[in-house]
């Protein structure tokens, strides 16, 4: 699994899964027939995306804590639906959780 080493690649990390977030927003607002998958999590894409901008938010702000030994706020979110989530997006967001929780691999 990847693992950002840095501030700056936890920020690029955070901005490509909000890239690829909004990604597959899209497409599941496009589906509107109400049968694909996509369509079905969609509730969950939304709350992921939202804690992610809401994490950039704070890094923007300067009161982002990292290593800070807990989980991402909206880790719930991301288990239920681990198995309905794409693998490449279930990957960053794993990323994200542990320099979150753990902070970066020393050098």
């Amino acid at each position: 699994m990847y693992r950002p080493r840095n501030v700056d690649e936890y920020i690029d990390l955070v901005q490509q899964a909000i890239f690829e977030l909004d990604e597959l927003l899209a497409c599941a607002e496009d589906e509107g027939d109400g049968e694909s998958e996509f369509v079905r999590i969609l509730p969950a894409l939304q709350q992921i995306a939202n804690g992610l901008k809401a994490m950039q938010a704070e890094i923007k702000a300067g009161t982002h804590v990292i290593a800070r030994d807990e989980p991402l706020p909206f880790l719930n979110v991301i288990t239920e639906n681990r198995q309905r989530l794409p693998v490449a997006i279930t990957g960053m967001l794993d990323a994200l959780n542990l320099a979150h929780k753990k902070g970066f691999p020393e050098s």
